[in-house]
């Protein structure tokens, strides 16, 4: 059984783009290249030069060679790669930065006796990885919704490494994924920021996806003839919204078995619509205006009544969030539904 659970895990991705087959081993590139060479002459690699090798071991499946590499870049992991037994990479593989983004489930002796865990490993100045450390000290006992146990922390020179709870992986259907929001939405409710005055700065900056799909947003707004000011109005207004407990990155593939969700290590403080708004983007399209305010009020009519504005926070949050690409003047019906949806979040005064 245990074979079966981790084949699974592995034809699946972590990212939000979904499933993803087995890679070919990439021909190896100018940069990896050196990389490799610095590492044969003995030279120290950087963090950027340790994750292109890493990414390589990881195509190779040798996971020999990945322990190595983890090794040399910080030797004060000698006791914690010791005691992984039984390692097998993830075939998902993640893109976050700061993190090395390569995924290994193993057995693993903790203070409670040898478990079957999940790996993931940071730099330790990563604001991913302070994320994740405040979220298992400050949030996760209060939690509503199912978190993987957190066993151990080892903190080399350079690296920290995070052992979870392993869940055998699945996918949450659309009706599942919006059970979770709607229950995150209501603990949210309950643990506003102003409640946390001491957490760290990187828990009041916005997800680093949001801050890409905003650039794009904002180029195809120009695109459909809004002024700049105009635009710029948008984030003044998501700038005077409270902000309250987020995941931050929550969909389908952050899910595990027993609706347990993971990845903890996007949490942040941000309006109340902004997962309503993101997890609505990630499931459905739309061409009007119409079927996204039926979709927002049959999925989340007992959570609207509980905060100001949040039906124009999921509206802001939804634009930012379905802006996936960068439009061309050809695409003139999501040109026509960007503009229904603007003129609607423009024309809706805060409360």
């Amino acid at each position: 059984m245990q074979k079966i659970v981790l084949e699974k895990w592995r034809t699946e991705s972590l990212r939000t783009d979904g499933p993803t087959g087995r890679a070919a081993v990439p021909p190896i590139g100018a940069q990896l290249a050196t990389a490799l060479a610095k590492q044969n002459s003995g030279a120290a690699l950087n963090f950027a030069e340790l994750c292109q090798i890493a990414r390589h071991y990881h195509a190779k499946q040798d996971m020999a060679g990945y322990a190595r590499l983890l090794l040399n870049f910080d030797p004060r992991l000698r006791g914690h790669i010791g005691n992984c037994q039984n390692s097998e990479f993830l075939q998902a593989t993640g893109c976050v930065p700061g993190a090395v983004n390569i995924y290994r489930v193993l057995r693993y002796k903790t203070l409670s006796g040898e478990k079957t865990c999940f790996e993931k490993i940071y730099t330790r100045k990563s604001p991913d990885f302070r994320r994740m450390q405040w979220f298992y000290r400050n949030m996760a006992a209060e939690l509503t919704v199912a978190a993987p146990r957190l066993f151990e922390i080892v903190e080399g020179r350079q690296l920290a490494v995070c052992i979870f709870e392993f869940q055998p992986f699945k996918h949450s259907s659309a009706d599942g994924l919006f059970a979770i929001v709607n229950a995150m939405s209501r603990f949210a409710a309950r643990h506003p920021q102003s409640a946390y005055p001491d957490a760290p700065d990187c828990m009041k900056r916005w997800p680093a996806l949001c801050d890409t799909r905003y650039s794009n947003l904002r180029e195809n707004l120009l695109l459909a003839g809004y002024t700049k000011n105009e635009i710029a109005q948008l984030r003044h207004r998501i700038d005077g919204f409270a902000t309250v407990f987020n995941h931050g990155d929550l969909h389908r593939f952050n899910v595990g078995a027993n609706d347990t969700v993971y990845d903890w290590d996007s949490c942040c403080f941000a309006p109340p619509g902004h997962e309503i708004g993101r997890s609505i983007a990630a499931l459905r399209s739309f061409e009007r205006l119409g079927g996204l305010q039926s979709a927002i009020t049959n999925r989340f009519s007992d959570y609207l009544s509980e905060w100001p504005d949040v039906r124009l926070q999921i509206l802001i949050f939804f634009l930012i969030y379905d802006a996936k690409t960068r439009l061309s003047p050809d695409d003139t019906a999501r040109i026509a539904f960007l503009r229904e949806v603007f003129d609607r979040v423009a024309a809706t005064p805060s409360r």
